[in-house]
């Protein structure tokens, strides 16, 4: 999404638009239309559809900022840079609020425990009891998951392959 800011950013000052209310409008309409792949995106649950959604999106940001900077500063002006932020904020409300409903959470169902404190991570939470010794929140963890063992989590399904960056339980507390 910064990408596409400053690429709309860097475009509008290389073309340098006038400085009136008919140009910042149509700017204001291309930033519109920037926000449309956005909404199909908690439909379309595709690395190659949403990289380039959040980059139009992000253009259409850029774009807003251009045409609220390419108003005059009268009155009327001012009122429809308001009138910019508040579209702006109920679009990405509505947004937000529609991805909400989309969200599709594999946890949410599970009888194993939500991930990370999940039956996938059994053998993880053992390994941190044998190195950490007694802790009462990794206790009770693995009171409430060992007789869940002998199930395999999701029917049989192999637990989730830990990627680089990914959060891990083996990681040692903080000192404090």
């Amino acid at each position: 999404m910064y990408p596409g800011i400053a690429v709309a950013l860097i475009a509008l000052f290389f073309v340098s638009p006038t400085h009136d209310v008919a140009t910042a409008f149509k700017v204001a309409m291309a930033a519109l239309g920037c926000a449309v792949p956005t909404f199909f995106q908690p439909f379309i649950q595709r690395r190659w559809y949403k990289i380039p959604a959040r980059f139009v999106l992000g253009v259409g940001f850029g774009l807003v900022i251009g045409a609220a900077w390419l108003l005059p500063n009268t009155l009327l002006g001012w009122a429809i840079r308001a009138a910019l932020v508040v579209t702006t904020l109920g679009l990405g409300t509505a947004a937000l609020r529609l991805r909400a409903k989309r969200l599709d959470d594999p946890c949410k169902s599970c009888p194993w425990g939500t991930f990370p404190v999940c039956a996938h991570n059994l053998p993880a939470l053992r390994r941190i009891r044998e190195q950490q010794g007694p802790d009462p929140f990794v206790d009770s963890l693995l009171a409430e998951l060992e007789p869940l063992a002998p199930y395999p989590p999701r029917l049989g399904e192999t637990p989730p392959v830990p990627r680089p960056g990914q959060f891990q339980f083996h990681a040692p507390p903080p000192n404090l």
